[in-house]
């Protein structure tokens, strides 16, 4: 089985890179996916009034085995729990979509 890794740099991310790039190793780090797609946002949001360009609006989407035998909110928390130190500072809004590795 080959593990497929994806962290897609959407517009305007190129001065920013290390927050993403750092929550990109952290997950693989922490739980070992076979996928993981980390999609930013945030120019969707730029017209916004309360926009603030130093955050971000991330899309995570991600399979790991350690999700196996957890409920959806289980699985939604261990990847909260790791994001927590980007929550106030970095990112504005996540939405995650989890799944568990089929081995």
């Amino acid at each position: 089985m080959s593990n497929n890794f994806f962290c897609i740099l959407d517009q305007g991310l190129a001065r920013m890179r290390n927050p993403i790039d750092h929550i990109e190793e952290l997950l693989i780090n922490k739980l070992e996916p076979t996928h993981l797609v980390i999609d930013d946002k945030s120019h969707r949001h730029v017209n916004h009034i309360a926009h603030d360009p130093s955050k971000f609006h991330l899309k995570i989407e991600i399979e790991s085995p350690i999700f196996n035998n957890k409920t959806k909110i289980e699985q939604h928390k261990l990847v909260m729990d790791l994001l927590k130190p980007f929550l106030n500072e970095r990112l504005h809004s996540v939405t995650i979509e989890t799944k568990i590795s089929r081995d």
